[in-house]
This record gives structure tokens, sequence and C-alpha cells, in this order.
């Protein structure tokens, strides 16, 4: 039998075509999908009480500057009507965002919610992107008001019958903040809760900042660095050799105060005097620091506040966790697992590399209760997959945070999810008492669960193989054609023409 080489060459060519593809698509898959963001910002003119600093604007900025350059974000401000003041758009360019988010004011005579989130779902529904986390993130401080009482119900009975079920359709999570008690917290609710969003209160305009690192976090879930307090000298966090980057989020203690960062051979930086792999953003309750390639060791933060403050990094030694924040009921046990990947996306099985007790989680309740759990591997061999388990007996808004403390590492994760009402599944065992119940459950493997959802998404996927490869050939074939006429042409081709 003779070998034909020329379609051997062709048939390795499309096998390792595929190969280079599958692994493409591998990659992607593990990385964190890029959202699109719609944000509906009240301009109305009760704003200059409740909002007088416009901390509003500031937050917005916060979370611009947090997000992905291939995320996408639109801005909308609304009154009696609602204004696009950028389109949707990838954030590249943050500079542009910013300059939108400036043009918000609080001079608007009427506060329609109706119209920021019928705009915002144009807004957000405009392109045939399914894939994507699409969210709307309205910030208001007001009830429904178009200066009509008669028409204010009216809109409120369609935005709850017709774009609130829009919204769920389109898998659109709507996140509602509220900036003071004269908000109408049950529209909000149910606007929020519905779509599978959150529904927050800012209790103060410096909540709002809180409030934005907590949506972006459930979103993107980041790596993150654990934020020690030691007294006097501060608050610290130790960098190790695999960060990359450092988003660092610092609470101020005045706006008078001016935040320091001690680096770990003891040089001083600030926002105007610092090197060039540093920038900074200032606002008046916090300023946000991002450093590439920062030194290792341990850093301190000197006047800032004990809480709110947030470091966020790029690692090749990623914390992961089994968590999605899916919907969840009280009464019924959530298992948390916990595992360190490498830069090869590799389990790490090496149980040396953690203190003892060095990786737990801790559980904060809606009454601010907190629960301690230990995260454990009793694997024979040491499976490198951390578990325990905890079961909530209230509803409402917790926040579970992972952390890890290793040798010469740590590391953090904080997630916020919503508990529904015991009597919205009825098959679950009512508690005797409203402590969140925790025990140990320890799980030797990850198991891939494989639903509907994602065995579409990964049939959708290599359908998109199959096509490129297509589309890779015909224009193989087409250029082989053009380059034999060519050389026919110019008689280069000798065996070409002998056969002729």
């Amino acid at each position: 039998m003779k070998l034909d080489i020329g379609k051997v060459v062709y048939v390795c060519i499309n096998i390792a075509l595929f190969l280079i593809l599958c692994t493409r698509l591998d990659a992607d898959d593990k990385t964190v999908s890029h959202i699109d963001v719609a944000l509906a910002i009240d301009s109305s003119g009760s704003m200059k009480k409740t909002d007088p600093h416009n901390l509003r604007i500031a937050a917005s900025k916060l979370f611009l500057l947090l997000l992905n350059g291939k995320d996408r974000v639109g801005i909308m401000s609304f009154d009696t009507e609602a204004y696009p003041l950028k389109e949707l758009d990838e954030v590249g360019d943050k500079k542009i965002f910013l300059a939108a988010v400036n043009k918000v004011t609080s001079n608007g005579l009427y506060t329609n919610i109706y119209k920021a989130i019928e705009k915002s779902l144009g807004m957000l529904g405009s392109d045939e992107m399914p894939e994507k986390t699409k969210i709307i993130i309205l910030m208001t401080d007001g009830k429904m008001d178009t200066g009509n009482r008669n028409r204010d119900r009216m809109l409120e009975d369609k935005l709850k019958a017709e774009l609130v079920e829009k919204a769920r359709v389109s898998n659109i999570k709507i996140f509602t903040i509220a900036f003071s008690d004269e908000s109408d917290k049950e529209l909000l609710e149910v606007i929020s809760k519905k779509t599978g969003g959150f529904y927050y209160i800012a209790k103060t305009p410096e909540d709002l900042h809180h409030i934005f690192l907590s949506i972006f976090e459930a979103l993107k879930m980041p790596d993150m660095l654990p934020f020690d307090a030691l007294g006097m000298d501060g608050n610290t966090f130790v960098i190790d050799n695999s960060i990359k980057e450092l988003n660092l989020i610092i609470k101020k203690t005045s706006v008078k105060k001016q935040i320091m960062l001690k680096t770990p051979s003891g040089e001083l930086y600030k926002s105007y005097k610092k090197p060039d792999n540093v920038t900074w953003f200032s606002s008046p309750s916090f300023d946000m620091v991002t450093i590439k390639n920062p030194p290792e060791g341990r850093w301190s933060v000197l006047n800032c506040t004990g809480k709110g403050n947030k470091v966020f990094i790029i690692t090749s030694l990623k914390l992961m966790t089994n968590f999605s924040n899916q919907e969840m009921f009280a009464g019924k046990t959530i298992n948390i697992e916990a595992w360190f990947q490498n830069e090869k996306k590799e389990v790490v099985k090496d149980i040396d590399i953690l203190k003892e007790n060095g990786l737990y989680m801790e559980l904060t309740s809606p009454e601010s209760e907190v629960v301690k759990i230990p995260l454990i591997d009793t694997a024979a061999v040491g499976s490198g997959v951390y578990s325990a388990s905890f079961t909530p007996n209230t509803s409402g808004m917790y926040t579970l945070r992972i952390a890890a403390y290793g040798k010469t590492f740590e590391r953090e994760k904080s997630l916020t999810f919503l508990v529904n009402d015991i009597q919205q599944s009825p098959q679950l065992p009512k508690s005797e008492n409203n402590k969140v119940g925790t025990s140990v459950q320890n799980k030797p493997k990850i198991k891939n669960k494989h639903t509907a959802a994602s065995m579409g998404k990964e049939k959708s996927s290599y359908t998109k193989v199959a096509i490129t490869l297509i589309i890779l050939n015909i224009v193989f074939v087409i250029a082989l054609v053009v380059i034999i006429k060519l050389l026919r042409r110019k008689k280069l081709l000798g065996w070409v023409n002998d056969k002729n």
C-alpha cells in the first residue's frame, strides 16, 4: 500500500489545529467570564440631601476601575426620564467612562425608576451575547415619582409584571441600592430578588464603596489577600512571589488624613510621591492604589480604618472554591470545597504549604453573628481539596470569607449570597433555633457538575471549533489553488505542466 505523504501531512495539520483550538477553548472556560453592566444613577434633586458629596459617583468610579478591559459598561442618569451618558462598550479606555460618570447631577425634578430599568434593559439586550453575565446596578433615594400618583401606581405594576419578568427571562440580574429610609424598599427588593440580584441600603453615603466592592466580589470572585490589623503598625498584608499585580482599596480615617503605603524595605508611597509602577486614585472616603510587580514581603498601610479595606490580586497561585451563587434556602446544608491552583491549573496537593489551622471560612449571618469553620482535608494520600459545610437557618444576606495562611503566602475569597425564607422550600425540615448550624463534611476530590446549561455551552463551544476548522480548510484550499495557478503561469511547477 502506497502512502500518500500529502494527505498524511494535511490530516496531521487538521489534528494539530483541532487540539490547539480545544486547548484555547479549555483555557478560556477556566477564566472569569467578562460581564456587561448598566449603571443607572439617580440624578433627582433630593440627592443633594441624601448624597451631598456625590459619593455615589466616587463609588461608581471605583467599580469601573476594578473591571477588566474586556468588561462592558453603559452609564445612565435618570430623573423624570432616563438619559444615556455612555452607551454599552468595553472599558478599555476608562477615562471616557470616568468622564461620563462625572456628568451625573442632582438637579432632576422626579424619580422615574420604570424608565431607568426600561432603558437599562434596552442597553443590555441590544446585542447577541447570551453567554455574558449581564447586570443592572440601580441607585436611588426615592420611590416611583412622576408627579402623578395614579401614573406612578400604573408604572409600578407594569414594572413588576413586565420589566422584571423580561429581565428574569433574559437572565439579567438587577442590583438595587437605596440611599434613604424613604426609598421604596418593597419595590426595590422585589426587583432584585425576582431577577437574582441583591438589594442593599446605604445607611450612610460612605457605605456605597463597600456595597460596590461586595457586588464586584459576587460577580468576579477575585483573588484576594487577608488584611490584618496590627495596632500602631497600621493594617498589613503579605506579598509573595506569585503576585503580579495588586489593587488596594483603602478606607480613610478622615478626609484630611493622607493615606501612605510602607513597603517591606521601609520606603513610603504617597499619592504624590510614588514609583512609575504605581497608580493612585483618591476620593473623599477611600483611595484605590494599583501596583504592578510589587516587592515581596509584609506591607503596611498608614492612616486607614480597620474595616472595609481590600487587596485584590492577580496571581499564579489561586485560592479556588466550588461555591456558586445559586438559589439557596434556609435549613438547607451548603457544602463548600476549597483548593489551591497553580499556574498550570493543577490542584496543589502539598499539604505542608499551609500553617496549622491555616485554612478556614468565616460565615457572617444577617444578624452579624460570625462563625469560624475549619476546612479540612482528611483523605489518606492528601487530595489537596479542603471541605466543610454549614446550614443557614435564617433568611437574609450572608457573607462567606475563605482565608488561607500559608508559610510563605496568604489568600482570601469573600462571597456574598442571599438565603431565601424556609417557607419557599417546604421539603426542608424546620430548625429548632435561629443560629447558623455547622458540620464538617470532607470530600476527597473535585466533582464536575454538568448541568444542561453547561453542556449546552460546551456543545456550542465545540461547534465554534468545528466551524473554525472548516473555514481554515476552505482558506487553505483557495490559497493552494491560487498558488498552483500562479506557478503554472510562470512555468515554475514542471510536474503540473507535464501532466497536462
